[in-house]
């Protein structure tokens, strides 16, 4: 997964952020690592922290949030 900073994350994306961070936190044991889930999320995405934190935040509120699309941004085209 590519990220581009400043592009918002589509639904398809945020679920795998999700699913990622839910096996991360299942099976850190075996990985003997002494970084968070979120970190380690992270890393595996190519993301930010915060964006991991943000994304997990909206789905413990709302579980459905994450199938939202993302809102236009700027302008509007005439």
């Amino acid at each position: 997964m590519v990220y581009i900073k400043g592009k918002p994350l589509y639904p398809e994306e945020k679920k795998l952020l999700v699913s990622v961070k839910h096996y991360f936190d299942r099976n850190k044991a075996e990985f003997g690592s002494s970084e968070s889930a979120a970190q380690m999320t992270a890393d595996a995405l190519s993301i930010s922290l915060t964006t991991v934190n943000r994304v997990m935040v909206s789905y413990h509120k709302d579980p459905d949030s994450i199938n939202i699309f993302p809102q236009e941004r700027g302008r509007p085209s005439y």
